[in-house]
């Protein structure tokens, strides 16, 4: 489906999308690996109207970069954006998974870099004189970068919370919003897809702009963590959830 709007961009095997929501009828998918293309969140088609009709039909519908998210090739990028969800219709929290780098050997107990501690997370965002302008990023309870145990797992493969992936959200009534997420991870065991990782959650008021102070808001917690052989690939809400 689609025709990317942006110079130097190309379809491919390697253009990896990964998120997808559909909000105020309006269908948004984010690419968040891959050598080509742009690591950023995109709009498919115009406003208000999901894609439909035949291969031919889809093929022309246009992809185009959210005003204000990265817009720099995919091999320079710092954006490894994965789920998305619309808070409304100016707040949309973004999940990053990290770079992916492992620092080896690990610098006052973390694996992961600099560029991962500082934007990896649930990245907030405000739709501000038409520009998504990113407000903070909640990191706090995620621990990345902090290799943690697994019973029945190899101590020389332990893993650390990257980021994260899948995420799914629900109102709360109060103006707050609570996001479940299941984490990235990063590990030496040369697939960190397959580490054993964890699935969390975190509140979050809607309409602050700077990193939540009040106790309950902004720091996530873990409600399972995967076993050894065990990974966890999403998340979703079935009517009747609130835990």
């Amino acid at each position: 489906i689609g025709r990317l709007l942006f110079p130097g961009d190309k379809p491919g095997k390697d253009t990896n999308f990964r998120g997808l929501t559909i909000f105020n009828n309006t269908l948004y998918v984010s690419k968040g690996s891959g050598s080509n293309g742009v690591n950023t969140v995109y709009q498919v088609g115009t406003a208000g109207t999901v894609p439909t009709g035949s291969a031919a039909d889809l093929a022309t519908v246009p992809i185009t970069i959210l005003p204000g998210f990265p817009n720099t090739a995919a091999s320079t990028s710092t954006a490894f954006p994965f789920g998305m969800f619309f808070a409304d219709a100016n707040t949309l929290y973004v999940c990053d998974e990290g770079d992916g780098t492992l620092v080896t050997p690990a610098v006052n107990g973390n694996v992961a870099d600099a560029q991962s501690r500082a934007t990896a997370g649930l990245q907030k965002y405000r739709l501000i004189n038409g520009t998504w302008v990113l407000q903070y990023v909640l990191q706090d309870g995620l621990d990345i970068g902090v290799p943690y145990s697994i019973e029945n797992y190899p101590a020389s493969i332990d893993p650390a919370t990257g980021g994260c992936r899948n995420i799914a959200g629900r109102h709360n009534g109060d103006g707050t919003v609570t996001i479940f997420a299941i984490t990235s991870t990063i590990s030496a065991n040369g697939d960190t897809g397959a580490d054993p990782n964890k699935l969390v959650k975190v509140s979050d008021r809607v309409s602050d702009s700077t990193l939540p102070t009040e106790d309950g808001l902004g720091h996530f917690k873990t409600i399972r963590s995967a076993k050894a052989g065990e990974v966890f690939r999403g998340v979703a809400l079935s009517p009747g959830d609130r835990d």
